[in-house]
């Protein structure tokens, strides 16, 4: 399988379609440098993969670039069968910490 650099996002809400994917990429602090090179999103509720989503761009907050970046995309249709993993293991207990990167090959194995 192919290595492709991953962010996974915790939210703590049950939405669906845009609701959710505006929850998902609300922006957070980050620099455009660290980031640019992630290429998917993976949308986590209840320590499930709720969506997946491929990157397209990544961009500073419009509404004020001090406060980080946001990512552009749309809902993945080449990971469906991820849907409902259960990450869990990982993170750490008690981690309050709603962003995590990992590599596809470390989700998928």
């Amino acid at each position: 399988m192919e290595n492709i650099e991953c962010v996974l996002i915790k939210i703590n809400e049950d939405l669906e379609g845009d609701a959710l994917y505006e929850r998902t990429r609300k922006c957070w602090k980050e620099s455009l440098n660290n980031i640019k090179n992630k290429k998917i999103v993976f949308c986590i509720f209840n320590s499930k993969i709720k969506e997946v989503y491929e990157v397209f761009n990544w961009e500073e907050c419009p509404r004020d670039k001090s406060m980080g970046v946001q990512f552009v995309g749309k809902v993945s249709t080449n990971f469906r069968e991820l849907i409902n993993l259960d990450v869990s293991s990982m993170y750490k207990k008690g981690n309050a910490n709603p962003i995590m990167y990992k590599d596809l090959v470390d989700i998928v194995q």
